[in-house]
């Protein structure tokens, strides 16, 4: 028996006819892929060279509901190869973040070289509090394994704090800051304890 690489979902989502395009929220939300977003901006009227990931413009079409976070990890992590054009860096099959390109000056191996970033997260401090002697990494990253890469469902009901985090490329790219905070939440309160 051979296993195929490719994978069917469906590229199909409903408009509302009556509004422009716009102004359809929940049908912007649903595009993918650098390319996609790239393509839905400009429809936004954001010029190309107000389309990077930490532009303002990107800012406010977040505030304004018109792209989510997803949407701004794409435009972060999917870099077109300056030799090539293509768009070398992605999520694989299995969630991992690859490159692709065989190009040695491609501009994005530098930057996908990287298999950790400094991320701040907004955190419980309530929660922050009972990480006696736990690393947040560690809690992290278990809590991610443990839950098979899907968010759990936490109760976040004390104020936040902003803590810098380790937190590796492939669930920057994957996961918005929420989903980071549950998993986090999730590590500290059931870490196994050494």
């Amino acid at each position: 028996m051979t296993r195929s690489n490719l994978r069917t979902r469906s590229n199909v989502y409903p408009r509302r006819p009556e509004l422009r395009l716009k102004d359809d929220h929940e049908f912007s939300r649903q595009a993918r892929g650098h390319a996609a977003i790239r393509k839905l901006m400009e429809m936004l009227g954001v010029p190309p060279g107000n389309q990077m990931h930490d532009d303002p413009f990107v800012t406010l079409l977040i505030a304004q509901g018109k792209l989510t976070i997803a949407q701004k990890n794409a435009l972060k992590w999917e870099l077109p190869c300056a030799a090539c054009n293509s768009i070398p860096c992605g999520l694989s099959f299995n969630g991992e973040l690859e490159f692709r390109c065989q190009i040695p000056q491609c501009s994005s191996v530098e930057f996908t070289a990287i298999s950790y970033v400094n991320k701040q997260l907004a955190a419980p401090i309530a929660v922050l509090q009972q990480a006696h002697g736990i690393d947040f990494g560690d809690a992290l990253n278990w809590a991610i394994e443990e839950c098979r890469g899907v968010p759990p469902t936490v109760e976040i009901d004390s104020p936040p704090a902003r803590i810098t985090i380790r937190v590796s490329s492939t669930a920057d790219a994957r996961y918005i800051e929420n989903e980071l905070v549950a998993f986090l939440v999730y590590g500290i309160q059931n870490f196994p304890p050494r």
